[in-house]
């Protein structure tokens, strides 16, 4: 199966991949399609802004997150959020991730805000440590997207993520997949 390069990580290729491709089935109108992308590009420009105080408050809690990456190429978020204004508190995957910050203790997809608590690999390593593994790596714990490989490394989900904003900027809003 031919792959696509995004930041020296290979991924399936799919057809040819869209920063809103992924929604097509659910929003069948080019009308439905070119909102999808507004709010791409605004959710991007929040991200480069960086959240406000009050956005983190206001904020969904992320706990024991990691990324994943769909066929297509794009990033989001699985965790157990607690306070979500429409799923309450359970494991999610989120929207498209577009821009995170660890260190911070945030991450923004295209539809919000997110608080990060620990991330994924910090419970791996507690139930490893409870287990009595001392070398448990990634992956330790099988948690799977079908299809869509884990990110732990934050530099090549950083290269990630700039190809992906590329790729939202430069998309044509009158083409779709």
């Amino acid at each position: 199966m031919p792959s696509i390069k995004f930041a020296d990580v290979e991924f399936p290729d799919h057809n040819t991949p869209s920063p809103y491709s992924i929604w097509r089935h659910s929003m069948p109108s080019i009308f439905a399609q070119k909102l999808w992308k507004q709010k791409l590009v605004a959710a991007l420009a929040a991200a480069d802004a960086g959240p406000s105080a009050s956005d983190l408050v206001n904020a969904p809690a992320l706990n024991h997150w990691r990324a994943f990456v769909t066929p297509k190429g794009s990033p989001f978020l699985f965790g157990m959020v607690s306070g979500h204004p429409r799923l309450g508190s359970r494991w999610i995957t989120t929207s498209q991730l577009v821009g995170i910050n660890p260190t911070h203790g945030w991450a923004r997809t295209a539809s919000r805000w997110y608080q990060l608590s620990c991330p994924f690999a910090d419970l791996e390593a507690k139930v490893a440590r409870g287990l009595g593994v001392s070398d448990a790596g990634p992956d330790f714990l099988q948690v799977g997207m079908p299809g869509c490989p884990s990110l732990d490394d934050m530099t090549k989900l950083s290269l990630l993520l700039s190809a992906w904003r590329n790729r939202i900027l430069q998309a044509d809003g009158d083409r779709h997949v």
